[in-house]
């Protein structure tokens, strides 16, 4: 099954369930969750599990993006607060500088090279101040759905002309903080 599919995102929600997989990562969120400003917008929720690490006035602006209905419906559930809705990181259809923080963690390792950079350019595009993502460290064990694997030197160089970048270095995944528009 090809990556990035909607036949795979919804196989992925369906494992996620069966193995009772809530992508809840205890080391990742509270560190994104300090550096959100204001309205957000998260792309691959997954079941909105960053959400419940947001302050109250945070969450009142929250929209989560998943492409997979089935991951969507899941998070209903498990976390029936946020708001999670269908749509897709390459064509979001927000207007430019929509939300003060953009987020997509532990999604783009699973495009091509060429939908990652057109998937990090509507990122940059819809967010006002901010936008974060982590992908997967070259040293981590692939998971078999990964496309792409990354080291700081590939990251860095990707982001060099894009303005003030940070690095939260966090377990197996890298967090970059990008500040392009203050």
């Amino acid at each position: 099954m090809e990556s990035n599919t909607l036949e795979f995102w919804n196989y992925i929600a369906e494992e996620y369930q069966r193995r009772g997989d809530t992508r809840d990562n205890p080391f990742e969120y509270p560190i994104i969750a300090k550096h959100c400003l204001y309205s957000i917008l998260e792309f691959g929720p997954a079941y909105g599990m960053l959400y419940k690490y947001l302050d109250e006035e945070i969450k009142k602006q929250y929209i989560g993006v998943e492409i997979s209905p089935v991951m969507v419906e899941k998070s209903k559930k498990y976390n029936p607060d946020a708001n999670v809705i269908v749509g897709d990181i390459l064509d979001s259809g927000f207007a430019n500088g929509s939300f003060d923080t953009v987020i997509a963690l532990q999604l783009l390792e699973h495009f091509s090279e060429d939908d990652m950079h057109k998937a990090l350019n509507e990122m940059r595009r819809i967010s006002a101040r901010r936008f974060i993502f982590s992908v997967p460290n070259r040293n981590m064990i692939p998971d078999g759905s990964h496309v792409l694997m990354f080291n700081y030197e590939k990251v860095y160089e990707m982001l060099k002309d894009w303005g003030n970048v940070t690095f939260l270095p966090c377990q197996t995944h890298h967090i970059l903080v990008m500040q392009d528009h203050e």
